[in-house]
């Protein structure tokens, strides 16, 4: 298998893993609107760098 490969896998799971922990906390915060909006955006940001790597991938394999 390729390093991208693995690469893209381990970001994947990785920030998996950190916003389902961010998810979590987020739930107990009073500061609900301002780790919301940090949440949402670090999802998004995600998701792109994601689907980037994948398709990255893609290209550079096939």
């Amino acid at each position: 298998m390729d390093l991208l490969l693995w690469v893209a896998i381990a970001f994947f799971v990785i920030g998996f893993s950190v916003l389902s922990y961010l998810k979590r906390n987020l739930q107990g915060s009073k500061e609900h609107t301002q780790r919301g909006l940090w949440f949402i955006i670090g999802a998004f940001t995600w998701g792109i760098v994601c689907i980037s790597l994948v398709v990255w991938w893609f290209n550079t394999a096939f």
